[in-house]
């Protein structure tokens, strides 16, 4: 069974501190204030991490792999390796790069 809240804790804030916190719980992507106010007090800091790209990122890989295989196999048949080949497989790395500097951008923005 859930304990239920029945403490209450009144404090202070001038205007410019309520905005900020005000703010804050928008940020933080949690439901109300209170939530957001007790996720502070006891982990001390909220990230809030998007990972819409993480499907992208997803999609991009399987891709990769396959044509890695698909070459893997082309060059075990004919002992060769074509360089538009190298030439796709960069351009699926330099894809990958992006995406996931992005995503590490956004997230090292947020902290």
């Amino acid at each position: 069974m859930k304990e239920k809240r029945i403490r209450e804790i009144h404090i202070y804030l001038t205007d410019n501190e309520y905005s900020a916190l005000k703010q804050n719980v928008e940020n933080s992507g949690l439901s109300s204030m209170s939530a957001y106010l007790r996720k502070m007090i006891f982990n001390g800091y909220i990230i809030n991490v998007d990972f819409s790209n993480l499907s992208s990122v997803e999609k991009l890989l399987r891709n990769l792999s396959n044509n890695l295989n698909q070459i893997t196999r082309r060059v075990n048949l004919s002992g060769n390796v074509y360089p538009e080949d190298l030439k796709e497989i960069r351009e699926r790395l330099n894809e990958l790069w992006s995406l996931l500097y992005e995503m590490v951008e956004k997230i090292w923005n947020n902290c």
